[in-house]
């Protein structure tokens, strides 16, 4: 199977790229790869916070599931792991690249905030399929002329 090159879209300017590269490139390669050492350059260490939507609607379940860093290197390497564990019927990073995509991306000065749309069914073998369907809002901070994820909130519902 020959590999493809996955590459911003030809539309985004160069600051929209380098975004781009972040949490797209770097994340789905590092999650496919089971390497946080590919990633952990990418994130504000000092006030980080994720928050975890749930996939639901009902705004009261929603939990500050990650109140720091470490808290969610620690998920994201399980969450790596059991990930790939599973057979695909596909490649699951070409997958990602294909159903993933940056629905928006807002720049102002030094800080920036992120939609990342996740809308596809991967079919795992053996096994019922890997349902994708969420939305992840991140916000960005330039750092010493780099883009860092200062927090983000996942897991929340597209509709």
């Amino acid at each position: 199977m020959k590999k493809k090159k996955h590459v911003a879209p030809k539309t985004y300017n160069e600051e929209e790229r380098l975004i781009w590269e972040l949490i797209m490139y770097r994340d789905f390669v590092a999650f496919c790869s089971e390497d946080w050492s590919m990633i952990e350059d990418d994130f504000m260490e000092e006030g980080f916070f994720g928050i975890d939507g749930k996939k639901s609607s009902d705004k009261a379940t929603w939990s500050l599931t990650y109140p720091n860093l470490a808290a969610y290197k620690k998920d994201w390497l399980h969450q790596s792991t059991q990930f790939n564990k599973e057979e695909f019927a596909e490649d699951p990073l070409n997958f990602l690249f294909e159903n993933v995509y940056l629905s928006r991306i807002d720049i102002l000065g030094e800080t920036a905030f992120v939609h990342k749309v996740f809308d596809g069914t991967l079919e795992v073998k053996n096994k019922p399929n890997l349902n994708l369907d969420w939305l992840s809002l991140f916000v960005l901070r330039k750092v010493n002329n780099q883009w860092k994820i200062q927090s983000f909130t996942g897991y929340l519902p597209r509709t």
